[in-house]
C-alpha cells in the first residue's frame, strides 16, 4: 500500500498518538514474537511499575506516522507517498494521563488514503530523530543538543516535536556545510507541538546535519 493522507482523531487528555511499524529485520527474541493484533497493551502496571513485555517490543518499533492535536490531517505533495509493506501491522502508542480518581474513556482513530503504485513518483520514508540520552540535574533548567548529520541528500517535507511535561522549548536547527545555521522549527508547547508542512521542502546535503 501507498499511503498519501494520514487523518487521525482521538479524545481529549492525550497529547500524542504516534503510529508505528515493526522492523522485520531485527531478530531478536523480543521482536521475533509480534503482539496479539487489537489488544491493548499498557506501558504501565497498576501498580505503577513498567511492563517489560511492552517496553521490550517498544524497541522493535518503525516510526510511520505522528498525529499532533485531536484532529490531524496530513497529505503529502501530489505524487509522494509511505510504502507501507504487505502483511504489516500499524501499534497505535497513545498517551492518556488521568490524575483524577474517575474513569474517563481513551479511544484513538486513523484513516489512511492510498493511490496506486503507478501514480507514485517517490517514496518518502520518516525520520524519528531522537535524543534518548537525557540527564536533567535537579531544581535548574537544563540544554540538551544533539546532532543527526545526513550522508545521503535528504529532502525534509514536515517537522514536528515530541516532549513531556518538563519540556520548555524544542528547537530545530540546520547546519550547512558552510557553517551557517538556521532555526527552522520552533515549539513551546510540550502538549500540542506544531507540525509545519513546508511549501518549499528544507533540502539537506551529505555532510549538513539538523540538531
Amino acid at each position: 500500500m501507498y499511503v498519501t493522507r494520514i487523518q487521525s482523531k482521538r479524545r481529549p487528555r492525550s497529547h500524542h498518538l504516534a503510529l508505528y511499524t515493526h522492523d522485520e529485520s531485527v531478530t531478536t527474541p523480543q521482536c521475533n514474537t509480534r503482539p496479539a493484533p487489537n489488544a491493548v497493551r499498557d506501558l504501565r502496571n497498576l501498580d505503577g511499575s513498567l511492563n517489560p513485555s511492552t517496553t521490550a517490543f517498544m524497541g522493535c518499533h518503525v516510526f510511520f506516522g505522528p498525529a499532533r492535536s485531536s484532529e490531524a490531517d496530513f497529505r503529502f505533495p501530489p505524487g509522494v507517498a509511505l510504502r507501507l509493506p504487505a502483511n504489516a501491522a500499524l501499534e497505535f502508542n497513545l498517551h492518556y494521563v488521568n490524575r483524577s480518581p474517575a474513569e474517563f474513556p481513551g479511544e484513538a482513530a486513523t484513516n489512511l488514503s492510498t493511490i496506486d503504485k503507478s501514480q507514485v513518483q517517490t517514496v518518502a520514508r520518516t525520520l524519528n530523530l531522537n535524543n534518548t540520552f537525557i540527564i536533567l540535574p535537579p531544581k535548574q533548567r537544563t540544554t540538551l543538543t544533539r546532532a543527526f548529520p545526513v550522508a545521503v541528500r535528504t529532502t525534509v517535507l514536515a517537522l514536528t516535536s515530541h516532549m513531556h511535561s518538563m519540556g520548555e522549548r524544542f528547537e530545530i536547527r540546520v547546519r550547512r556545510a558552510n557553517g551557517i545555521e538556521s532555526t527552522v522549527y520552533t515549539s513551546t508547547d510540550w502538549e500540542h507541538p506544531a507540525f509545519i508542512n513546508f511549501d518549499t521542502p528544507i533540502v539537506l546535503q551529505p555532510g549538513e546535519s539538523a540538531y
